[in-house]
């Protein structure tokens, strides 16, 4: 069978599935020097861009994972949530995971916080002192742009975050900083339109498949072989 062939099998298999099946998609590689069950993350920002006219936390949680385009990893895909802060939500707390040893990983690999601390001695994402510019989109491609984060570098709310008519603006960072300033750079008007830096729910490195990926996989194989039957 020509790996064309098992491809054509997998996705027949996927289309024929439950409405309710989650069909994974644009894998992301673990990043080197991870060991079997370290705990991980990965930062992207958007590629399209975003008023901060809505209070609505979900609203930017729903706009990253669409931008994140199925990404998946070992399998499966994965959940994004937004950095930004609102009147009722911090970003370090919208994202979660906040003070644990969980390293953060742009999507190419390249690290950039070795936890979820504010301590600056271990390069934590709320320290102010990153390892590397958070500059890459979802393809792996640089891009230096402002950022909505309605936040300051320690990822608490700013002037009222997202949403709100602070008359002065709202927060806004930039993805070429790797100081405060990647989260806290100036202030602009909540009806301009900026990207938003998305991050992943707390991934575990392994080199073994998902369960879900090997019974897709599987039968996936078996429907090809009744087919040649």
């Amino acid at each position: 069978m020509t790996k064309n062939t098992v491809r054509a099998f997998v996705l027949a298999f996927l289309t024929a599935s439950s409405a309710h099946a989650t069909i994974p998609g644009n894998p992301l590689s673990a990043p080197s020097g991870l060991t079997e069950g370290a705990k991980f993350r990965f930062l992207f920002i958007t590629m399209d861009t975003i008023s901060a006219t809505s209070s609505n936390i979900a609203d930017y949680n729903s706009f990253v994972n669409f931008e994140a385009n199925g990404a998946s990893y070992n399998g499966a895909t994965i959940s994004w949530n937004a950095v930004v802060s609102t009147a009722s939500v911090n970003a370090r707390d919208n994202v979660g995971g906040y003070g644990s040893n969980a390293a953060i990983f742009l999507v190419n690999g390249t690290k950039i916080a070795n936890d979820m601390t504010t301590v600056s001695s271990s390069n934590g994402l709320w320290s102010s002192n990153l390892l590397a510019a958070p500059n890459v989109r979802i393809n792996g491609r640089t891009r230096d742009v402002t950022v909505w984060s309605g936040s300051t570098g320690l990822g608490m709310a700013w002037n009222g975050g997202l949403g709100t008519s602070a008359p002065a603006g709202i927060t806004t960072g930039l993805s070429s900083f790797q100081n405060f300033q990647w989260m806290s750079d100036t202030l602009n008007p909540k009806t301009s339109y900026f990207s938003i830096y998305g991050l992943s729910e707390e991934l575990t490195y392994s080199t073994v498949p998902a369960p879900g990926a090997i019974a897709l996989l599987g039968a996936a194989g078996l429907r090809g072989r009744r087919r040649r039957a």
